[in-house]
């Protein structure tokens, strides 16, 4: 309880700051709502967002041996999980109410929804920091802009993962020679050999995880277009979109860090200091207005919440 009032308080805290400082404006709002073009554009890319997610957790699910679920059941589980991570502090708290409703919905234990739950988170972040490799790279090579030490720092973490994942599939072959189980293992034991073996099932396979990488690439994509098509109205003729593809990854890995309610307030301050940088004071804004949007999509998962409830009756 203490860590949620205190995550409610760097939330507040943050949003008031920016209101008093004058970055935030209900100006822009109010100027979302006068486009309805806009607003539709920006919820159909969520419900196409939201497809490739499931489209990806589909795969993940049977790389780990779950099937029998259909489409509609994925996505009405996903949406499940974006509804409780708008209004639960960080952005990946949905997926523990997705694991406990795949649990009910599918063959699979806890421990095991769970566990493919977060893969899924892992391999979406696995696409976030391609995007923010790809983008820091054009800035690199084709505008004035420094961003040596963010490119430095993406390319040390994407040699990391590429490292790590040659080692897993490469030896996958002895890594389940020794995950088999045996009599002799305690309750810990068998656990930590559970989660090792769904692990390489979902990132052991070359082909399946090279498709969801590109899957969580396309996924970004649409992120940074939402944002686009939203804050259009506020950027400079003279401001180059390309400058989001770098920016926007950035701000959507810290709204995902546990240490306020959605990112709000944390990544308010994020966009509004990255985007300075490179001459758009409007940063704060731009993040209110996708905040606005997202919070209506996500809202009607509490649709499926219903129903999936009544359905285990």
């Amino acid at each position: 309880m203490l860590k949620y009032i205190f995550k409610f308080i760097v939330s507040a805290s943050l949003v008031y700051w920016l209101f008093q400082r004058g970055v935030i404006s209900t100006e822009y709002l109010k100027s979302i709502f006068n486009q309805p073009s806009t607003l539709i554009t920006c919820l159909l890319i969520f419900f196409i967002q939201s497809s490739l997610s499931v489209t990806r957790f589909l795969i993940i699910l049977r790389s780990s041996f779950i099937r029998g679920l259909s489409f509609l059941k994925v996505y009405s589980l996903n949406y499940v999980g974006l509804f409780f991570n708008t209004f639960l502090p960080g952005s990946v708290s949905g997926d523990f109410f997705k694991a406990y409703y795949l649990k009910d919905h599918s063959d699979s234990d806890y421990q095991k929804s769970l566990l493919i739950s977060l893969s899924d988170r892992l391999i979406g972040l696995v696409g976030l920091f391609v995007l923010m490799f790809l983008g820091t790279v054009y800035l690199k090579v084709f505008t004035e802009i420094n961003v040596d030490i963010i490119l430095y720092l993406i390319s040390a973490i994407m040699l990391g993962m590429t490292t790590g994942l040659f080692v897993i599939v490469k030896y996958k072959a002895y890594f389940r020679l020794h995950l088999k189980s045996k009599t002799s293992d305690g309750m810990i034991k068998t656990k930590i050999r559970l989660a090792i073996k769904t692990i390489l099932n979902v990132i052991a396979r070359p082909k399946v995880l090279a498709l969801n990488i590109l899957i969580s690439l396309f996924i970004q994509l649409a992120n940074v277009s939402i944002y686009y098509f939203l804050t259009k109205s506020l950027l400079p003729t003279s401001f180059n979109p390309a400058i989001l593809l770098a920016v926007i990854p950035i701000a959507s890995f810290v709204s995902g860090l546990p240490i306020s309610f959605s990112g709000i307030g944390v990544t308010h301050i994020a966009l509004q200091e990255l985007l300075k940088q490179y001459g758009i004071n409007d940063g704060a804004n731009m993040f209110n207005g996708y905040l606005v949007v997202m919070i209506i999509f996500n809202f009607f998962g509490i649709i499926p919440f219903i129903l999936l409830k009544k359905d285990n009756k």
